[in-house]
């Protein structure tokens, strides 16, 4: 996918999806370039998960 004159590689899962540039130079990404979107009912576990794991923020 191209947004804004740069070109991504997307993965989508069954939750959400994971989004990084793609680039000539790196095969893999590294966290630091990667964008993380869960849907509606992944972000809800997730935060619930956080809420419940203070020692893991």
């Amino acid at each position: 996918m191209v947004e804004n004159g740069a070109t991504y590689q997307v993965q989508k899962f069954e939750h959400g999806s994971i989004k990084w540039e793609a680039t000539t130079n790196r095969l893999v990404p590294s966290a630091a370039d990667a964008v993380i979107s869960l849907d509606a009912d992944a972000k809800v576990a997730v935060d619930q998960w956080y809420a419940a794991h203070p020692e893991a923020h």
